[in-house]
């Protein structure tokens, strides 16, 4: 081990010259991807220097493996690695040595924390020392070295090793995470694998063994989810009601909250129309055909079932349309467009059907009979048929009454009835397993550097010869004051001399 410490390429990568050049060239990446955004679709847009973009990435620079800053990165959390446990060996050899003499005490001479004290007998400064709050770390005959606070020394090393398991779990994350998306219909369980042949290490492997068989996850490490009900929540859009002046200042939305303390509060319905609350899926997970868990998810609440993380991404609706007249049932997608017989113009559903529950004001809730506001798409004529494919004509949809669950709606003479509705949730699959490295790592990190930055560190170093007791106080930290706790340190010493 000696033999490699000493060797010119480990000196250079323990190199404090080469962490800050390494450090450069990084914020030198992160200018570009300022720069350029990642994301591959603007190559579309062409340009003289596009040869330039794709040779060297730049638009996926942090993730393509042929960028170099992946390299760079790699070669970056190497040296801390090194630079860390060079450090750990180095404190864990000298945590008993007396690391000063006399002499180099004395080059302290003018500082703040610098004293020269009469002490007469043979008293011992190790119980003053311990009585200010010190703890003694080294003491050999008349040489003695003590701690107050935090060590600064191994609140470095450890907020060091945190950020070394902090680029370990980003390297994590890109080599093994993945991500995908599932649409679950009641009554339709779906299989969900833990595992995926998309990650970066899966894809590596392929590469480097050459293997191009078709890949199927393990059945052990599947299991089968459906959806037991999806759960829509409205309430109506509010706005604080205030009488507005006509003033420069526009102050007065401010005054009704804080001035007019004496006056209630008073919100009026700005939109008459639904605005979503909330979007939830009460979810069941089946061991064979039995249940094992059921959880109800939300935006932000995840399920979490072996390793992955299941969020509340979207949803889909279809709809169930009778034609009393052919006794025909239709099926269609919300928001989409469907012909009917007897009328030459498509019908469409105008956005999402309205279902669930709403939320008032005065904290009641009402049931929501499931409604969607309908169109009727006025076949065009030849020529702006023609215009329409080339995208220069505008469509001119005729609003019609809403399509109401239960209830007739007539259209040209042809009658509709909304007979059902089935809601599909779509969840947001992923997969991170370095995450918790990185949160446990990250906050470490911030903690430990924010104790060593604003807290109190002091090491005094004592040298006693003959009478005199010389010694030095050096502090650490925002909040340090070395100057006075050698003061003080000097008056407890005068005490007992």
């Amino acid at each position: 081990m000696d033999r490699i410490r000493k060797s010119w390429i480990y000196k250079k990568l323990i190199s404090i010259k080469t962490a800050i050049f390494l450090l450069c060239v990084l914020s030198f990446f992160y200018s570009i991807g300022t720069i350029f955004s990642q994301n591959s679709e603007y190559a579309e847009e062409g340009g003289f220097a596009l040869w330039i973009v794709r040779t060297f990435h730049l638009l996926d620079i942090y993730t393509h493996h042929a960028s170099p800053f992946l390299y760079i990165a790699i070669l970056f959390w190497i040296s801390l690695f090194l630079c860390t446990m060079d450090r750990w060996m180095v404190l864990r050899k000298n945590r008993r040595k007396i690391g000063f003499t006399l002499f180099s005490l004395k080059t302290f001479k003018g500082s703040p924390g610098y004293r020269e004290v009469r002490m007469q007998g043979n008293n011992d400064p190790g119980p003053v020392l311990k009585n200010l709050g010190f703890s003694i770390r080294k003491q050999k005959e008349d040489m003695l070295e003590a701690e107050m606070g935090f060590s600064a020394t191994w609140l470095s090393w450890i907020y060091h090793a945190a950020l070394v398991f902090c680029i370990l779990g980003f390297f994590t994350t890109y080599l093994f995470s993945f991500e995908s998306e599932v649409t679950i219909w009641p009554g339709e369980p779906q299989t969900i694998a833990t595992v995926s042949d998309q990650t970066r290490w899966h894809r590596l492997m392929n590469l480097l063994i050459g293997n191009k068989a078709a890949w199927k996850a393990p059945e052990e490490k599947t299991f089968r989810i459906g959806l037991a009900e999806f759960i829509t929540e409205y309430t109506y859009e509010y706005k604080l009601d205030f009488t507005e002046e006509n003033r420069w200042w526009k102050m007065d939305r401010i005054r009704a909250v804080f001035a007019e303390r004496d006056k209630p509060l008073r919100f009026k319905i700005d939109n008459p129309s639904y605005y979503p609350k909330d979007w939830k899926s009460r979810l069941q997970i089946y061991d064979g055909d039995r249940l094992k868990m059921e959880k109800v998810i939300e935006v932000n609440d995840p399920l979490r079932y072996q390793g992955l993380a299941l969020y509340q991404a979207a949803y889909d609706q279809r709809l169930h349309i009778r034609i009393p007249s052919t006794g025909e049932m239709l099926t269609v997608d919300a928001g989409k467009e469907f012909s009917i017989p007897g009328v030459k113009e498509k019908i469409r559903l105008e956005g999402a059907v309205k279902t669930g529950s709403l939320f008032t004001m005065d904290g009641q809730v009402q049931k929501i009979v499931p409604f969607v506001p309908v169109s009727l798409i006025p076949e065009p004529e030849d020529g702006a048929k023609q215009k329409e494919d080339q995208g220069k004509v505008k469509e001119t949809a005729q609003p019609l009454e809403k399509l109401v669950l239960h209830e007739p709606l007539t259209v040209k003479g042809q009658t509709l009835i909304f007979e059902g509705l089935d809601e599909a949730t779509t969840l947001s699959i992923r997969h991170d397993p370095g995450l918790p490295l990185l949160w446990v790592s990250s906050f470490l990190f911030m903690g430990v550097l924010t104790l060593r930055t604003w807290g109190r560190w002091y090491r005094i170093r004592m040298v006693r010869e003959a009478d005199t007791v010389f010694f030095v106080i050096q502090g650490q930290g925002i909040l340090a004051r070395e100057e006075r706790l050698a003061r003080e340190t000097e008056e407890a010493f005068q005490r007992i001399g």
